[in-house]
C-alpha cells in the first residue's frame, strides 16, 4: 500500500473520485475517496462472499451497512483492494442500547445465511 493511499488505477476501477484521505482507526491503511472507502482485502474469498451478502441485503430503518462497490470488471476486488460506500455517523458511546438494538436487527436480517466454511478457516479475530 502506498503512502499516498490506493493506486489511481485501483480509485478509477471503483469509480471513486477525489483525493484520497487516510481515515483514523483500523489497520491505517483505510481511505476515503469522495463516497468511496478502499481499504486492502484480507482474503479474496471472504470480500466476495461478503460482498454478495451485503449487496443483496434489503435497505432497514433498524441499521445502516456501507454497501460494497464494485470494480468496473464487476468484482468486489480490484488490485487487492476492496472498496464501500462511505456511511455518515460518529461513534457516541451514549448510545448503546441503539448499537445493540442496530446489532440484533442486523443479526435477523442475516440469519438465514448458510455459515460458509471459508469462516472456519480464518484465524484473526474478526
Amino acid at each position: 500500500m502506498a503512502e499516498e493511499g490506493p493506486p489511481a488505477w485501483v480509485r478509477a476501477a471503483f469509480a471513486a473520485q477525489g483525493d484520497p484521505v487516510r481515515l483514523a482507526g483500523g489497520k491505517g491503511g483505510t481511505w476515503r475517496v469522495g463516497d468511496v472507502v478502499l481499504k486492502p482485502a484480507e482474503g479474496d474469498e471472504e470480500v466476495r462472499w461478503r460482498g454478495d451478502i451485503l449487496a443483496g441485503l434489503p435497505e432497514s430503518p433498524h441499521f445502516r451497512i456501507a454497501r460494497p462497490v464494485r470494480a468496473a470488471d464487476g468484482d468486489w476486488l480490484a488490485g487487492g483492494w476492496e472498496a464501500t460506500r462511505a456511511v455518515a455517523g460518529q461513534p457516541d458511546p451514549r448510545r448503546v442500547d441503539d448499537v445493540i438494538r442496530a446489532g440484533a436487527a442486523f443479526h435477523e436480517a442475516v440469519a438465514a445465511v448458510p455459515r460458509p466454511a471459508l469462516l472456519d478457516r480464518r484465524d484473526n479475530p474478526w
